[in-house]
């Protein structure tokens, strides 16, 4: 039997929220088996769809995550899931 290696996709604004306040190490050992994602006008104008709240990051998660057909792993799946509802999308939601 063999495993698929599966790499995390990690959108550049989700990084740079996470990074607040200089480096951290821990999310740096985490970050080296994921892609780092850059931001594009798609994802923008999709998020901007989606951003019934004020966190644009959490809308570009969403977006991001529809766009790959990606689960998302969140310590907040309130507020992801409400923007999901609210565009009428469904994801998979794993809690932290």
């Amino acid at each position: 039997m063999t495993s698929a290696r599966i790499r995390s996709i990690v959108p550049v604004v989700v990084l740079a929220q996470a990074w607040r306040g200089g480096p951290q190490h821990q999310i740096s050992r985490v970050l080296k088996g994921c892609d780092i994602l850059p931001d594009d006008q798609a994802t923008g104008r999709a998020a901007g769809v989606a951003s019934c709240t004020a966190d644009v990051v959490d809308a570009i998660v969403i977006a991001t995550a529809v766009r790959h057909q990606a689960p998302v792993v969140t310590s907040d799946p309130g507020d992801l899931t409400h923007i999901a509802d609210s565009i009428g999308v469904k994801i998979q939601l794993y809690a932290t």
